[in-house]
């Protein structure tokens, strides 16, 4: 399915589910936006196939990881200085998606930075016929000239080509060197 398709009522989902979907992206959408341009250092989105992808960059922050069955509050990694955070989710209906597999690196030249993003497909079973047979394919969006934000508060003064890559499932401390 073409991102410029719209979904369509079918054996599956009827109108007044569609409707329902379209407002539940529109609020997810208006968050994800609010904290890309308003709370994040730096942000953005781009619709690329079936997705729509952003990433939101600030400095280092704590988080909550599940440990051994319980939540606990862990620090920064020693080392880190951003963190980075990206969304994915339907171009069609703008509502998260989860399980996808999301990969993000930093890569620095001439004073500027980019941030490919690679997402592969998530494995969730379809069950529409007519709506089902969309993110099956990977993709990848790059976000050029963002000024990363360390820990500092300040853009990071050091570019090189470096890249540092890490998976973001469940969200990750990044270093920028």
């Amino acid at each position: 399915m073409s991102n410029q398709q719209r979904l369509r009522p079918s054996e599956g989902v009827d109108e007044y589910q569609l409707a329902l979907a379209r407002k539940a992206g529109d609020a997810y959408q208006e968050a994800a936006e609010y904290m890309m341009e308003e709370v994040a250092d730096d942000g953005g989105n781009e619709e690329v196939s079936d997705y729509l992808v952003g990433f939101a960059q600030e400095k280092a922050e704590g988080l909550y990881r599940m440990e051994d069955g319980d939540l606990s509050w862990a620090e920064p990694p020693e080392g880190a200085n951003c963190h980075l955070e990206v969304v994915v989710a339907s171009a069609a209906d703008r509502r998260f998606l989860p399980g996808a597999s999301v990969t993000a690196t930093f890569e620095g030249d001439d004073g500027t930075d980019t941030i490919p993003v690679e997402v592969e497909p998530p494995s969730f079973p379809r069950h529409d016929r007519e709506n089902g047979k969309r993110f099956a394919d990977p993709v990848e969006v790059q976000f050029e000239d963002v000024d990363i934000t360390t820990d500092k508060g300040s853009p990071s003064p050091v570019r090189t080509s470096t890249s540092t890559s890490t998976s973001l499932e469940g969200g990750r401390h990044l270093r920028r060197v």
